[in-house]
């Protein structure tokens, strides 16, 4: 249905509005018309109404013609607007034009209004075609500017002309030929292709099309001036490539879509190549080999077929399955069935077919099928015939062999897929039993390089497990021999061996004698076997197999030793995977115990794995460190960006260096203090000379670095030790002495207070203080002191860390600032002497450490005070003597003037001397 024409008036006068609408149905009766007078009502039509056409008067008393013009150019800019009025002077049209008005008409000449109508509708249509137009320029563009740049295809223009020079190359040239596209523009394409292909490609071809658009332009008939070709095309590196190249006529320029097809190229080459090997093949196997489509019909088949059936290519080839003479009516039927699910997808087992030969003999053929598919859908079938005439005749004999053969191909696979915790010399058991039978029992041991035998598994026992136990004094599994003998020597050959002797040979005599015998009783052992498990000729494990009473010899000797062999290879695979596995555990294990940090890196400085201990010296607990770089976790952990960047930063002298580096490396902890490392950092490399990785050691040292500086504080406190030594020495005088001691240990250790007590007549008498009240020297104090006595009693120094929460300090001197203390017995040979007391006004000042220094010190310290005493003594007993002296040589001179005086009265008297005088 024609849409109608809807046009809007706006005008103020009814009797116009009705003359504007029957000059309108003069020229186009198909439209419908609404009148309005404001503006309100203006702009609600223009939303719901939406004309095509608005029609307004210029001048109205409320809302004028410019006023609507305003309005329609910013709500509706599209629709043509015309003035139509009774009053227009040129100016004012020209104004109305200028705004925007379409077009405008007088009322008085309403005539002219269908035809203004006419106008505008048709130049509004116009309008619209171009912006379509444009729109889908602008479109088109687009879309090749996005095919262009983003195909794979090289997309060119170039000049239609014999130069043809590049205008245009699509960003696909680099990946193409390794081009820039700025590279090629200006030049022609053909300082780009091989001169042979040039002269008999390019050539011929540029000249078609310029005779085709010629033919074009004389006939104004549409041809087809596309086509596909191949050349070759020099890359960036001088090598030519093959290019594949539709070319086009686009105006007058050249359209190329171009794709390297050098590989494609090689591969059709190889393809060839593979063909005539295939061909080489598909006629020299001994198995016949036909190809079918998946109607059955036979497209090719090789020599080996003509040789089975005996009919010739001709009469087989392009014959269907139904039609073959060689097919019997039921292995038709069979095949029919068979070929039915073939062509459906279905994978199909080999089978077996009776065929008539041209003969008319019968031969039994195997058949293989192959599907060969193209997007999911078969296409063709491959049928491999093979003839099975002489295996099938004496198929009852080797009914079991081929049982056997079977069960080797299945245990191969198993072997390729025995889990790693599964037992192999048990599952090597099981499945021997499987070959062998049941009446049979199996034992497996393994020989070591030094000759030991060892029992890893036994099979078949059931419930004579317990009882062969007992009778043997344990499970037989770990027991071990020494297998440096002949017989199991020659088991090293790989074949089985019927061993004549018994049980207790077998067990090389390690189990008495009459345990064996009751044994084979028990298990009802016939006949033993033993085989080797080798390599190289070299024995490394046997296989011993008892056969009960009944069963009938080995009959599968051959299908054994293949196991066996295989079971060996097995076994050798699993034996180093396990030690791989514990070699693998122990060293994470090891890693992991380590307390110091190990980390392994690639070569591009990843994180792939570390130790506990890295975990937590470099704190990644919760965070996925793995495949990260030090920058990127230097983001993740503030903490120890300056860690991880100073790695980042190691690691490239590495690189650069390719050598081993050694240093130290101070990481924050988690409490906030820092620990030192000495780290080390080795490369290693692939045998290309490429980084593989980098592994990272680190030893936490913060302990023997704060031993170090401590050593060096015991160093130079020893130092002044020995040097106060020396002075001590230097003076015996008690006071100069005991000024000495606080004076030299004051250089040795810092304290607050210090004092000496020395004992006298039972009691502690202050000798000497520093930093407190002179006063105090010559005070005595009572033995019953806690702190003393206990020094008494250990005679080893104390240590208090708070004397203002000791309770043993309570009352003692000037406590009220003392913090720290230490009390030092004085002791010499004669014993305790006296004490050494050091006071701080701080906690915790003194440690462990200022005991061990200043103890020895303390031990020379009451010597030299007991030497300045002795010296003491010794002065004051000479003085003492000294004046005993005078007095005994006064006495004695009185006794000899009184003897004279006696002598002299003797003599007076008559009488003899009594006393001999001597002078």
């Amino acid at each position: 249905m024609k849409k109608l024409l809807r046009i809007l008036i706006l005008e103020d006068v009814p009797s116009d509005a009705k003359l504007i609408q029957l000059e309108l149905r003069k020229t186009n009766k198909e439209f419908e018309s609404r009148v309005i007078q404001d503006e309100k009502n203006f702009l609600k039509e223009l939303q719901i109404f939406q004309p095509d056409l608005i029609l307004s008067d210029y001048s109205m008393p409320q809302f004028t013609g410019l006023d609507a013009l305003e309005i329609a150019k910013k709500k509706c800019p599209e629709i043509p607007f015309i003035i139509v009025t009774g009053s227009l002077n040129e100016e004012t049209a020209v104004k109305c034009i200028r705004w925007g008005a379409w077009d405008y008409v007088l009322k008085e000449n309403l005539v002219h209004l269908g035809h203004a109508v006419k106008n505008v509708i048709q130049l509004r249509a116009e309008n619209e075609k171009k912006k379509l137009a444009e729109e889908a320029l602008c479109k088109s563009e687009e879309q090749f500017r996005l095919i262009a740049e983003n195909t794979g295809d090289v997309i060119t223009l170039s000049t239609f002309n014999l130069k043809a020079t590049y205008t245009y190359v699509s960003p696909a040239i680099k990946r193409a030929t390794g081009y820039e596209p700025e590279d090629m523009l200006g030049r022609s394409c053909f300082d780009f292709i091989h001169p042979e292909d040039k002269k008999n490609i390019i050539f011929p071809i540029l000249k078609k099309y310029i005779n085709l658009k010629v033919k074009k332009i004389k006939t104004e008939k549409k041809s087809n001036i596309s086509e596909t070709i191949e050349y070759r095309f020099k890359n960036k590196s001088g090598e030519w490539g093959y290019s594949e190249s539709i070319g086009s006529i686009v105006g007058n320029q050249l359209l190329f879509v171009s794709r390297n097809i050098t590989e494609r190229k090689k591969a059709e080459k190889a393809l060839q190549e593979s063909e005539q090997e295939l061909n080489t093949i598909f006629n020299g196997v001994t198995d016949g080999i036909a190809l079918l489509d998946k109607t059955g019909k036979i497209l090719r088949i090789n020599k080996q077929i003509v040789k089975i059936g005996g009919y010739s290519e001709k009469e087989i080839v392009g014959k269907r399955l139904g039609g073959l003479k060689m097919l019997s009516p039921k292995s038709i039927a069979k095949m029919v069935s068979i070929f039915s699910k073939l062509a459906k997808g279905q994978d199909v087992p080999p089978y077996e077919l009776e065929v008539y030969t041209k003969k008319r003999e019968i031969k039994i053929i195997e058949i293989h099928n192959s599907l060969l598919r193209k997007d999911g859908k078969v296409e063709r079938i491959i049928v491999i015939l093979r003839d099975i005439t002489e295996r099938k005749k004496a198929e009852k004999k080797e009914k079991e062999h081929h049982r056997n053969i079977e069960l080797l191909s299945e245990t191969a696979m198993l072997f390729f897929e025995l889990p790693s915790d599964k037992d192999i010399y048990s599952f090597i058991g099981e499945q021997l039993r499987k070959l062998i039978g049941n009446d049979s029992y199996i034992v497996i041991n393994t020989v070591d390089k030094d000759g030991i035998l060892t029992t890893r598994a036994v099979l078949g026992l059931g419930k004579l497990a317990g009882k062969v136990f007992k009778l043997i004094g344990r499970n037989p599994v770990g027991m071990t021999y020494d297998a440096k003998n002949e017989e199991i020597v020659s088991l090293s050959d790989g074949k089985l061996h019927l061993y004549e002797k018994g049980l207790y040979e077998i067990s090389l005599k390690t189990i008495p004698k009459i345990v064996c015998n009751s044994m084979e009783k028990l298990l009802n052992i016939k006949n033993i076997y033993g085989i080797g498990f080798t390599k190289n000729n070299e024995l490394f494990g046997t296989i011993v197999i008892f056969l009960k009473e009944g069963a009938s010899k080995l009959k599968n000797k051959q299908i054994i030793e293949t196991f066996v062999k295989q079971a060996s290879i097995a076994t050798q695979k699993w034996q180093v995977e396990k030690a791989l596995e514990k070699r693998e555990k122990q060293l994470q294990t090891l890693i992991d115990a380590m307390p110091d940090f190990v980390c392994f890196k690639d070569g591009d400085g990843r994180w792939l794995m570390v130790n506990e201990a890295s975990i937590r010296i470099f704190q990644l607990e919760g965070i996925d460190y793995l495949g990260k770089k030090d920058s990127e976790l230097a983001e993740l952990n503030s903490k120890l960006r300056g860690s991880f960047l100073t790695c980042k930063e190691s690691d490239a002298k590495v690189w650069k260096e390719g050598s081993l580096i050694q240093g130290e490396e101070t990481i924050p902890d988690a409490d906030g203090s820092a620990r030192v490392f000495d780290v080390t950092k080795v490369p290693v490399s692939h045998p290309s000379g490429k980084w593989k990785g980098i592994v990272v050691l680190g030893h936490d040292i913060t302990e023997s670095k704060k031993a170090e500086k401590i050593l060096q504080q015991h160093t130079l406190l020893l130092e002044t030790i020995q040097h106060a030594s020396a002075v001590l020495s230097s003076s015996l005088k008690l006071d100069d002495v005991l000024q000495l001691i606080l004076d030299q240990i004051s250089q040795a250790i810092l304290f607050d207070s210090a004092g000496i007590f020395l004992i006298v007549g039972g009691k502690l008498k202050v000798v000497i203080v520093k930093g407190v009240n002179q006063d105090l020297i010559g005070q005595t104090y009572p033995m019953d002191n806690p702190l003393f006595q206990e020094i008494k009693s250990t005679r080893k120094p104390l240590l208090i860390s708070n004397a203002m929460s000791d309770s043993r300090f309570k009352g003692w001197g000037e406590t009220s600032n003392i913090c720290s203390w230490i009390g030092i017995p004085l002791i010499t040979r004669e014993g305790l002497i006296g004490f050494l007391t050091l006071d701080s006004y701080k906690v915790n000042v003194y440690t462990s450490e200022h005991i061990a220094l200043v103890q020895p010190f303390a031990a020379q310290a009451a010597q030299a005070i007991h030497n300045a005493r002795l010296y003491q003594r010794v002065i004051d007993n000479a003085n003492e003597l000294e004046i005993f002296n005078k007095m005994a040589v006064g006495r004695e001179l009185k006794m000899i003037e009184l003897k004279k005086e006696i002598n002299s009265l003797l003599k007076k008297s008559g009488k003899d001397p009594a006393y001999k005088i001597i002078e």
